[in-house]
């Protein structure tokens, strides 16, 4: 996490889409006798874009598809500029891995069963592995206007990871699945 909050927003890209780290180093905390680690980020709470806001929480199909659609072009930039960042800094960090069951549950419910064997044939890695710098956790709680916070959880991973938990969020229809958003 103090990785991805103090390397990310270096990228103009990604800068208004990922909270700038405070500290450079998890800073040990012990929270009712239990040892954690504390990140300090900056406030984005004024920052954070109102208009992304209302697409989330929106009724209407077509504001809330411009929203997935958002979403969906962030995950693709942080998947290609982090990996690159990721692999310049050395980094070998797996990210968490989810319980198998779990893992292929979610990204059957998203690719399904050939689309998946289609991606690993083609060398993109297995299901479980993958060497892309994910998020892994972009549920709706850790997106604050058109900011993706909590970054624990990430680290390289298969991208199809974090495609899967936005989109088990949404009824999703396949015009709005990444193919046909021009995300590659």
């Amino acid at each position: 996490e103090a990785w991805a909050l103090g390397t990310l927003p270096q990228a103009p890209e990604l800068s208004q889409h990922i909270p700038k780290g405070l500290v450079k180093e998890p800073i040990p905390v012990i929270l009712d006798g239990v040892p954690r680690y504390a990140i300090i980020m900056e406030n984005i709470c004024s920052l954070a874009n109102k208009e992304w806001e209302m697409r989330r929480y929106s009724r209407n199909h077509a504001l809330k598809s411009q929203y997935l659609t958002d979403v969906l072009s962030l995950l693709a930039k942080i998947h290609t500029l982090g990996t690159s960042m990721y692999i310049e800094s050395g980094q070998a960090l797996k990210a968490r891995r989810y319980f198998r069951e779990e893992l292929f549950g979610r990204i059957k419910r998203v690719a399904g069963n050939e689309e998946v064997a289609v991606l690993e044939r083609h060398g993109f890695g297995t299901v479980e592995n993958g060497s892309t710098f994910i998020h892994q956790d972009p549920k709706q709680n850790n997106r604050i206007g058109q900011y993706l916070v909590d970054w624990g959880s990430s680290g390289a991973g298969n991208y199809l990871m974090d495609i899967a938990r936005l989109c088990e969020e949404a009824t999703v229809k396949t015009d709005l699945l990444p193919g046909n958003v021009g995300i590659q």
